[in-house]
């Protein structure tokens, strides 16, 4: 099935560290779906080389993972620490105003990129867009590493071509 990743809901204005933290939860929501959009993508190609997008033999467990990590709330655990984040941790890791519209719109910068081009190289750039965000909203929680490794394990999959 091919992918059907949707944007991340964004700020139109800069935000409060208080008023950030919806956005957060809604960062949170659609990674867990990202995730079960690759699941369901994982046998897609890169539509440059005609190569697989992904590594197959590293890619293979990723439906039974995400199963285990859904199972054992590892997601909802994430959301609900998120949402009783301390609005002082989201000012202190740059999770408010423009730097939360910044990250925001870059993962969606990068998320339009790799759906008009479905290519390795442009979904390892989503994954950096991602892993800047979640990397402050980790160090600004206590918990969450399960989904970081979880995406970590994605972008090791990536079929990247070596010239």
């Amino acid at each position: 099935m091919p992918f059907q990743l949707v944007l991340v809901p964004e700020p139109e204005v800069n935000t409060t560290p208080e008023e950030s933290i919806p956005y957060l939860v809604e960062f949170t929501l659609w990674l867990q779906e990202f995730f079960q959009d690759v699941a369901g993508s994982a046998d897609e190609g890169d539509e440059l080389t005609g190569q697989p997008l992904f590594n197959e033999p590293q890619i293979r467990f990723l439906e039974e993972v995400l199963e285990e990590i859904e199972n054992d709330a590892h997601f909802a655990s994430l959301q609900a620490l998120v949402s009783n984040m301390d609005p002082n941790k989201a000012f202190v890791h740059g999770l408010y105003g423009s730097q939360l519209r910044w990250k925001l719109s870059n993962v969606n910068f990068s998320l339009t990129g790799f759906l008009e081009q479905r290519t390795a190289a442009l979904f390892d750039r989503l994954l950096s867009s991602i892993d800047a965000l979640l990397d402050s909203i980790l160090g600004a929680i206590p918990g969450g590493t399960a989904v970081k490794e979880l995406k970590e394990a994605i972008r090791n999959s990536v079929a990247i071509a070596s010239n």
